[in-house]
């Protein structure tokens, strides 16, 4: 029993002894006196509400000793996490150009000895202390401090990247949705938005949320919101035209259209971002006043050389989130985030459905005849069916592959369009040059449509014996296409072997062939056929079709007169096609 401290019985005794008269009747329940009894209630009460003072609220008595290890244990703690603010501060303010390198590898060590979430909330927190505040802050410091971001996020495994972009977004929409009139007072905003267009330059983060930022802006196109649209098209835009060309021409016709019902009282503000939309349509961005690249490009290059050779899961790895995406990760969870929970998709959609509603498309509704036709044409996906109805009800080529471009499909859902394009073609009656130009923008878009093209190619070569006449008449139409506008070269015939063709084949490349040399200009041809003719393993393919030419496709000496000038003519294309599969200069007789 500690010094000072009484139990009830001792207490009771202390009492019996000052009031001896009353001992007996005390024994027995009995009270005498008003006086002692009301004397005797208060201080038994005292002694009670004593330890009760010290107890949990579920009525657990905490002894001295356990309670002070808990609040030291809490102050232990607390003076970590200063400790731990006051280095990254520290660190955070010796950020220079020769610097970087090393504290990013210090920061990186803090990650590995602490709590993840404890170093992204207090690296935040010390960003935003020295980035965003009522004034512009200088772009290379901020360029820097990203730069430190966008290493940890690509060399480590901290999440720091979508940290960081979740709570920059979540700050840049508080800001943003305050009164108009405090909105226009400070740099705040402005200041956390090239953060985020930082997050962007440096391959954090793709173009999809800085369009959704931009379309955010038009919705009110106040003055500022005017400013910080034409600060995102000098920060970015030609990395967005390179990105997405078809959302920015969306947003130029948008803006453009806004601008001219715009009531800015500063008109000039407008008419300066009209001029950097031209340039930027233009790609001449040299002719916007003030346009200064070297500070980001300074950036990516500190940024390759501390995470060069350190590269982990995150490398390479691009968040593609939209603004909607991160404004309700609280409610919904990070589905970019891996093993985070996430409520987005609702029980009834599949992952085909969900891919391509993400974009922010809607798929046309499909009458019950369009249904059946996709039903007969083999389309037995959802997927399928979505891309198939897009096609059929699209206004003409570039209609359908910005549709298309929107659904915003991963790379192995992206083959379906190649595969369901190049059945599409082969299927109708006539040939329709349609698929042709889509084919053309996709495999100009990316290498890997190519690439599925191809592959889809080599397999039709394998059955041509068993497809129909109009079948083999669309797939050399396609081809000579695509090969003339050098969507694909003529070594997508590498796999074929001309000195074996059956009947089939022999007719459907000695269509293909007229098809190129006949209805294509002469400068396309020369072109289609130079860029196999320096490949050394490409050798039996250049001599096969030099022979399939001479054989299949020459014109006979012993043929009717009449179309002398026709052989004449084919005569000199194999010359030209001869000359330009050997590398040397054609020269007519």
């Amino acid at each position: 029993m500690s010094g000072g401290e009484f139990s009830e019985e001792e207490f009771e005794q202390g009492e019996d002894s000052e009031e001896g008269e009353n001992f007996e009747k005390e024994q027995d329940g009995e009270s005498d006196g008003e006086d002692n009894s009301s004397k005797q209630s208060t201080k038994e009460k005292k002694a009670v509400e004593k330890p009760v003072t010290t107890a949990v609220s579920g009525g657990k008595y905490i002894p001295p000793a356990l309670r002070k290890l808990q609040s030291k244990g809490e102050d232990e703690e607390k003076v970590k996490i200063e400790r731990l603010k006051k280095q990254l501060k520290g660190l955070l303010n010796r950020v220079s150009e020769s610097t970087l390198p090393g504290i990013t590898s210090e920061i990186a060590l803090l990650y590995e000895k602490n709590s993840r979430y404890t170093m992204n909330e207090l690296m935040f927190q010390a960003i935003c202390d020295s980035c965003v505040a009522e004034a512009l802050t200088p772009h290379r410091l901020m360029i820097q401090l990203m730069v430190i971001v966008a290493s940890l996020h690509k060399t480590s495994q901290c999440e720091i990247g979508s940290y960081f972009l979740q709570m920059l977004v979540e700050k840049f929409n508080t800001l943003h949705k305050v009164d108009e009139m405090e909105y226009n007072l400070d740099k705040k905003c402005a200041n956390v938005l090239y953060l985020i267009l930082t997050l962007y330059n440096l391959k954090v983060v793709e173009s999809l949320l800085i369009y959704d930022i931009v379309r955010r802006l038009m919705s009110r196109f106040n003055e500022q919101d005017i400013e910080l649209i034409l600060m995102i098209l000098k920060t970015c835009g030609p990395d967005m035209r390179k990105d997405d060309p078809f959302a920015l021409k969306e947003i130029i016709l948008a803006i453009q259209a806004k601008s001219m019902a715009s009531e800015a009282e500063d008109q000039s503000r407008v008419k300066f971002m009209l001029e950097t939309i031209n340039a930027l349509k233009n790609n001449n961005m040299r002719k916007v006043p003030q346009y200064d690249p070297t500070l980001i490009e300074d950036g990516r290059k500190i940024y390759k050389a501390v995470t060069r050779g350190r590269e982990t899961m995150n490398s390479g790895s691009q968040l593609k989130v939209s603004l909607e995406d991160l404004l309700n990760a609280r409610d919904k969870g990070k589905w970019w985030v891996v093993g985070s929970a996430w409520a987005g998709r609702g029980p009834n959609k599949t992952p085909e459905e969900k891919s391509a509603n993400e974009g922010g498309i809607q798929v046309p509704d499909a009458s019950a005849k369009l249904l059946e036709k996709a039903r007969k044409q083999r389309m037995n996906t959802e997927l399928r069916k979505n891309i198939f109805c897009i096609l059929m009800t699209s206004e003409d080529y570039l209609d359908a592959f910005e549709k298309l471009q929107k659904l915003s499909l991963k790379e192995k859902q992206a083959r379906e369009i190649i595969h369901v394009v190049l059945d599409c073609c082969l299927q109708e009656k006539t040939y329709n040059p349609f698929y042709a130009h889509l084919a053309d923008q996709f495999c100009g878009h990316s290498h890997s449509n190519k690439i599925t093209l191809q592959y889809s190619l080599w397999d039709r070569f394998k059955t041509l014996s068993t497809l129909s006449k109009h079948t083999c008449n669309n797939m050399a139409h396609l081809m000579s296409h695509l090969v003339a506008s050098n969507s694909l070269t003529l070594g997508v015939l590498k796999v074929v072997s001309f000195g074996m063709l059956d009947k089939q084949s022999i007719r459907f490349f000695t269509n293909f062939f007229k098809i190129l040399l006949l209805q294509y200009p002469e400068s396309s041809i020369k072109s289609a056929f130079m860029k196999i003719a320096s490949n050394t393993k490409l050798a039996s393919l250049r001599e096969g079709i030099k022979i399939f030419l001479r054989s299949f496709i020459a014109p006979r000496k012993d043929e009717d007169t009449n179309i002398a000038m026709k052989d004449r003519k084919m005569n000199e294309l194999i010359d030209l096609v001869e000359s330009a599969l050997d590398g040397r200069e054609y020269i007519p007789l």
